[in-house]
């Protein structure tokens, strides 16, 4: 299931499907990302959504992002004044190729390689051939804790600009979160759980108090915000309005962790091992196309 009402999410699937066939693409999975899934929504938030697709001949050709501009291997739809605004859709061979090469037009992003895991990880999901289970425990497999680090430590060492002690709330959620997600990936070695509360529980109970605490105050904060100054049609007016006092016991958590990785330097996969994650990718492209094309059917019997 996706997030939302029936009738939101029967009309972003309509468009989906208006958009598979237009496109003549066969769209296999969709996640919900953002702060939705994350569970760090306020109600002005928009509903951003990834959709994966493959071609006819799928896995063949395997289309590598690194060689590629953006245009060949991600479509988007745009749809004007609604919560999603525009539909997002990945090559899939492509897209799982960002766990070896995360790079496209060209740049290398280790922002690409946490967009993969993140998809598969969400709670929130569209997903008729099982698609996540069957693949998640495979991905785990291709973690590499560097790329994850480096795209969260760029979010941890940013700097919140406050005000006698007060910050942006959204800024401060964000930066706790980095700190987490890496904290969590160095001690387990694979992907963290998308979902904040989720999260935070598997670090600290008494961290996780407080996200539990912060998440409900802003997010009553911010529908008081909407309502009371009849705000409509614009999207994250309120993540820049709703503010949060800063709290000793996230700082120093945030501030240990700064210090953790202050001299962290990202090391990139070697060729010996993306020829191993290559053979390895194989069989997850396996997976896919017996789950699309080939999974045995039975007959229906009332």
């Amino acid at each position: 299931m996706l997030f939302g009402t029936e009738e939101l999410q029967k009309k972003l699937m309509e468009e989906v499907m208006a958009c598979e066939k237009e496109k003549h693409m066969k769209v296999v999975y969709g996640a919900l990302v953002g702060s939705i899934s994350k569970g760090l929504q306020l109600i002005d938030s928009d509903y951003d959504t990834r959709f994966l697709y493959i071609n006819e001949n799928f896995p063949n050709p395997i289309l590598y992002p690194d060689k590629l501009p953006e245009k060949e291997v991600i479509y988007r739809k745009y749809l004007g004044n609604t919560c999603f605004e525009k539909i997002p859709f990945w090559e899939m061979t492509s897209f799982l190729q960002y766990m070896i090469y995360p790079s496209i037009n060209g740049k290398f992003s280790t922002g690409l390689y946490n967009v993969v895991g993140w998809t598969y990880l969400s709670p929130y999901v569209w997903d008729p051939y099982g698609l996540q289970n069957k693949l998640l425990p495979l991905i785990q497999k291709f973690f590499f804790k560097d790329y994850y680090i480096d795209y969260h430590k760029t979010i941890l060492d940013n700097i919140l600009e406050e005000q006698n002690g007060v910050v942006i709330a959204k800024e401060y959620l964000n930066i706790l979160y980095s700190a987490l997600a890496i904290d969590y990936a160095d001690k387990y070695n694979h992907f963290p759980p998308v979902y904040m509360r989720t999260l935070s529980q598997c670090i600290s109970d008494e961290i996780s108090q407080v996200v539990d605490k912060w998440i409900c105050e802003i997010q009553k904060m911010a529908r008081g915000y909407i309502y009371d100054n009849k705000i409509t049609g614009l999207c994250h007016k309120a993540s820049v309005e709703i503010k949060l006092k800063r709290e000793k016991i996230i700082d120093e958590y945030i501030d240990k962790i700064r210090k953790k990785f202050r001299d962290f330097n990202m090391n990139c996969l070697k060729k010996s091992e993306t020829d191993i994650l290559e053979e390895k990718m194989k069989g997850v492209y396996e997976i896919v196309k017996r789950s699309v094309y080939k999974e045995e059917s039975i007959i229906e019997r009332w």
